[in-house]
This record gives structure tokens, sequence and C-alpha cells, in this order.
């Protein structure tokens, strides 16, 4: 769990956390993490190709709740408190359990080059910059930049506060184009 709270949200390999720990094989790692998801504890992510979902790729993980990465950062770390450079991700994974609960087939995207989207549903990205943002961090045509404040757009590109877009979202409203 130790390697999970170090990655979190960033692109994990059941390979690579097999080499870390004492686990011993992938398979094991990929049968403990799909546990843990529908043990309500993370969210998995996996890479979107185009229609596609790469179940071998690289995943984003998340704990659903972030007392929950509040509880294990304290475990395995002997911190407790959430900081600052522990924002960016927690807010990041709020957006991402949301976007999950409201509708199917959420992944993330990759490009060559370092380029990666946070999210992807249907066919829209969404890129969460907490702080400030740009329209060219969205590395698609068109979705959303979200950040704490700003608001800003360019027809496929709209930059949201967070919170605004999360209420948009629920209604359902965000993604009518």
């Amino acid at each position: 769990m130790e390697k999970i709270i170090e990655s979190y949200g960033s692109r994990i390999s059941e390979n690579t956390v097999a080499k870390r720990t004492s686990i011993g094989s992938h398979n094991t790692v990929s049968s403990y993490l799909n546990l843990a998801e529908d043990l309500f504890v993370l969210r998995i992510f996996r890479k979107v190709e185009g229609n596609r979902v790469n179940n071998k790729s690289f995943k984003k993980v998340y704990f659903i709740d972030p007392f929950i990465y509040r509880v294990m950062k304290r475990y395995t770390k002997g911190v407790g408190a959430l900081d600052e450079s522990d924002m960016p991700h927690v807010v990041e994974g709020v957006v991402g359990e949301h976007l999950a609960r409201e509708y199917e087939r959420i992944g993330y995207t990759f490009f060559k080059g370092g380029k990666e989207v946070d999210f992807v549903v249907r066919n829209l990205g969404i890129e969460v910059k907490w702080g400030s943002g740009n329209l060219k961090d969205l590395r698609m045509e068109k979705g959303y930049v979200l950040t704490l404040d700003e608001v800003g757009g360019n027809g496929e590109k709209v930059m949201l506060p967070v919170s605004i877009f999360l209420y948009l979202a629920s209604s359902d409203r965000v993604f009518l184009r």
C-alpha cells in the first residue's frame, strides 16, 4: 500500500509494484487491486485508446475517499495531515471518483512524448490543474481544464473551477455538446 501512496494518481504498472514489494507476481498485484476496487477502497482507471480500453497498459489508482488516503498515509508514512503538495492529487481523485459514479467507461489517455489527459469521458478530455491552469494543458481537441477558480474558454475547450464542473457533471449539462 505504501507504493500506492507514493505514486498516488500516477500511472502504475502491476509488474513494477510486484518488483518493488514482496508480493512477487503481477497477477497477484492485479488481484489485490481488483479486490480493493470491489471493496470500495480504490478506483482504478484504465487507459482509453480511441473507443477501446487497454487493460494491459498502466493504470491510474485513486482512493475512493480522501479520508482513506489520509488514513493510509498515516499508517504507511506516519504522517496524518494532508499538506499542500497532496491537494492536486486529492482533488484529481475526487474528480475521477465523481465522474466514475456518474458515467460509464471513464479512463485516462496518454500520448507519446509524455502528454497525459487525466480523464476521458465520451471522447472529452478532462485535465485537473489545481491552482492555475491553461487551455493548452488539455492535450485533446475538446474538453475541460479544471482549476481552483479560473474561468475561460475558446469553443471546444473550456476552463472551469472544479466545484462548478462537479455540479454540472451531476446534472449532465456539462457533456451536452
